[in-house]
């Protein structure tokens, strides 16, 4: 493992979702990809959702969906996923640790990150979208994380929400849940390197 992640993260296992509890009509986790390469550099996966998908259509997301039966963890939900998705290999990811659970209120999820490093070059090559849901994918450098993002200001159900926005290399935008969820990462990373 690298120190670009603090040792306290790696303490705690992921729990079963029957450890887990949800007021939220449906739950689902998300896979938070790190792609590490040579010299410790390190690259986010994103996935851009089809325009023909039901909820958060043509978004920027991370892998992943909704628990199905023979899921026991957050863990196993975001693996399947990401295979499902884009081919991503589960051998070649090791778990960091669970983040904060957020929502996502325009689908009603209760959405469970869990970061994860694919320590292997040959996998980024080997990825390949499921057509019907993803239509591309892109790997950005995390140097973009560590700026102060934009907040996005939108209307939902007639109130305006806001929301943590940065723009990648080939102008995709993240926000949304998954804007929150990477800026929760970068944050909580902040945090730790000044307790060291």
């Amino acid at each position: 493992m690298t120190s670009f992640f603090p040792e306290s993260w790696r303490k705690s296992p992921i729990p079963s979702w029957s450890e887990l509890s949800s007021d939220a009509p449906r739950v689902g986790a998300v896979l938070v990809p790190f792609f590490r390469f040579p010299e410790d550099k390190y690259r986010v996966l994103f996935l851009r959702r089809s325009p023909e998908m039901t909820h958060h259509a043509g978004e920027i997301c991370f892998p992943g969906g909704e628990r199905e039966a023979g899921d026991d963890t957050p863990w196993s939900t975001a693996l399947r996923e990401a295979y499902e998705e884009i081919l991503l290999d589960p051998m070649s990811v090791t778990p960091v640790r669970l983040l904060p659970v957020v929502h996502a209120a325009v689908s009603g999820f209760d959405v469970y990150p869990v970061l994860g490093i694919v320590d292997s070059v040959a996998s980024s090559a080997n990825l390949r979208p499921n057509e019907a849901e993803i239509v591309s994918y892109c790997l950005a450098d995390t140097e973009i994380f560590e700026r102060t993002p934009s907040i996005r200001t939108y209307e939902y159900q007639g109130r305006s929400a806001h929301s943590p926005e940065y723009v990648l290399e080939d102008d995709c935008v993240v926000w949304g849940v998954t804007g929150k969820i990477i800026a929760d990462v970068f944050e909580g990373l902040k945090r730790e390197r000044t307790r060291r």
